[in-house]
């Protein structure tokens, strides 16, 4: 891990999350017939249509663009089974181990509408505090907005964020005082 290398490998100034939260809003037991096959084949997939429910909520609340919905099965790829697997069943219980161990500054953000993750404004403040070690954490659960922030209605808005604290960070760590 970046953070327990003496001599890091290359410069890590900032971290960005979005869609991540603490608790999966699945119970375990749930999709035993995906998960079997899933394990199977090596790989998971999600029928049409279906995994747009999950990234955009229902097509009622119009959380995405008609052409994003149209375009997505073109833009979906399967997921690799071990990183189903390692979501679905493990992720709950490790996070946090990997998140005080974060000693950069953090943006993450969750929609307020996430169907993989439980989401509420306390969530996403206890999710922050996991990241003890961090210098800056700014968390926000974004009002309305689906897992899917990036392809959302909130996408440009969004990004425009990540892009300017990436910028905030790259230019910090560059004008950062060198240590003797």
């Amino acid at each position: 891990m970046h953070s327990q290398e003496t001599e890091p490998q290359y410069p890590w100034v900032g971290l960005i999350l979005s869609g991540r939260g603490m608790l999966s809003a699945y119970h375990q037991s749930q999709g035993e017939d995906r998960f079997a096959r899933g394990k199977q084949l090596g790989y998971v997939e999600f029928p049409p249509g279906r995994k747009d429910i999950i990234m955009f909520g229902d097509p009622k609340l119009g959380l995405a663009s008609a052409e994003i919905r149209r375009i997505s099965e073109e833009i979906t790829h399967r997921a690799p089974f071990g990183e189903f697997e390692d979501r679905r069943l493990h992720w709950d219980h490790y996070w946090k181990g990997y998140a005080k161990q974060v000693r950069i500054p953090l943006v993450t953000a969750i929609g307020e509408r996430d169907s993989l993750y439980q989401a509420s404004q306390q969530d996403i403040e206890e999710f922050a505090r996991a990241f003890s070690s961090s210098p800056k954490v700014e968390a926000v659960m974004i009002a309305n907005a689906p897992h899917c922030l990036e392809l959302s209605y909130w996408g440009p808005a969004w990004l425009l964020r990540c892009f300017g604290f990436a910028m905030e960070c790259a230019t910090s760590a560059a004008l950062q005082p060198v240590r003797s």
